[in-house]
Parts: C-alpha cells; sequence; structure tokens
C-alpha cells in the first residue's frame, strides 16, 4: 500500500477506512457449486494518516531602487549610486526538515538580458518603461545570481532540523546600464519569482 500524489497537496486529515477483505472458502471443485467460508474474514485497513504542511512563511518583498537622474548613467556596467540591499525572510520553517533551499527565477513575461551575469530585463507592462538598462540581482558580496542555470541555493547553512526557525536571504539588486544604450525616462520595474524547495 502506498499515498500516491494526483494533485496539489494541501494540510488535512485521510481518516482510517477498510481497502478490502479476505475470505477462504472450500468447495466441490472444479465446479464449486457448494461454497462453505473457512474461518473468519481478513480485513486490509489503512489507519488514520495527518498531513501537516512542512512548508516556511515567506512574504513578497518590494524593493525600492529609487528615483535616478539620468546623470548617474555615464555608460555601460552596474550602478553603485542606484543598488539597495533587500531581505527576503523565511519565517516559521518547521523542524523535521533534511534541509531548506531556494532559488531564484524569472517572472513569466520578463526576459533575461544575461542571464549568467544576474541581469534581467525591465517589466514593458509599466508605461512608459524606461530604456537603456537592466536590473542586476547578487548577493551582498556583488556575486551575481546566474538565472541560466537557477541554482538551489541552502537557505541558511545552520538549518535545524531539530528545532527549525526564523532565517534571512541577504540579496542586493542595481540598475545596470546596457552598453552603447541611451538611458530614457519611465517606469524602471521588473519582477523575478521566489521559490523554495524542502527536503
Amino acid at each position: 500500500m502506498a499515498l500516491v500524489k494526483t494533485g496539489a497537496i494541501t494540510a488535512g486529515s485521510i481518516p482510517a477506512q477498510e481497502l478490502a477483505q479476505a475470505k477462504a472458502y472450500v468447495g466441490n471443485y472444479p465446479s464449486f457449486t457448494s461454497m462453505v467460508q473457512q474461518g473468519g474474514t481478513a480485513y486490509f485497513m489503512i489507519p488514520a494518516v495527518s498531513v501537516t504542511s512542512a512548508g516556511c512563511d515567506v512574504s513578497d518583498v518590494d524593493v525600492l531602487l529609487g528615483t535616478h537622474n539620468p546623470s548617474v548613467f555615464t555608460g555601460a556596467g552596474p550602478k553603485a549610486a542606484t543598488q539597495k540591499d533587500f531581505t527576503i525572510n523565511v519565517n516559521n520553517c518547521p523542524a523535521g526538515m533534511a534541509s531548506v533551499k531556494y532559488r531564484l527565477e524569472l517572472a513569466p513575461g520578463i526576459a533575461a538580458f544575461n542571464a549568467a551575469s544576474g541581469l534581467i530585463e525591465l517589466d514593458t507592462t509599466a508605461t512608459p518603461t524606461a530604456t537603456g538598462v537592466a536590473i542586476q540581482i547578487t548577493d551582498r558580496s556583488d556575486v551575481a545570481y546566474n538565472f541560466s542555470t537557477m541554482p538551489w541555493k541552502n537557505v541558511a547553512p545552520n538549518y535545524s532540523s531539530a528545532t527549525g526557525g526564523n532565517y534571512t536571504i541577504p540579496l542586493r539588486a542595481k540598475y545596470y546600464q546596457k552598453s552603447g544604450a541611451a538611458v530614457t525616462a519611465g517606469y524602471p520595474n521588473s519582477r523575478i519569482v521566489f521559490t523554495m524547495q524542502y527536503l
């Protein structure tokens, strides 16, 4: 007997229930026109099963890179004057898991400008959209997140399987001027997806 996933799993309970019965009979072989049950009935039961949520609590994060004068953009590359440190809070992680990991993904409708360098294009649904810039996502040491491989990273090296807990993921975002591109005014917004993995 095994539990089989048939769709999205939600917390709840499965009551104890009978799966099958087995009975033994003897009769006048080969016609078996007269059958007599021998012994009792064997019942195959599934015990009550509880399904609990094994996820951490994570909320959306708005990263405000601010309003900047075009004079900031004097040539291709990342613009330190526009950078903003932000933190993803991962709270109420339950105990009992081997690891808690995360990765960043391109949001639907958002392309990469240079995926390996952590550069994503702007969201063109926000009009008027600024031009000439992309947004770069790095860690606090300015190591770019690689959107081409989207590696899984430990949410914290000290996750405790015995106690669970609260953790933080420190990241950084900044504007990046494209090579040979003039920067024009508009909304320089974009989006990424934060995905958790529990093992």
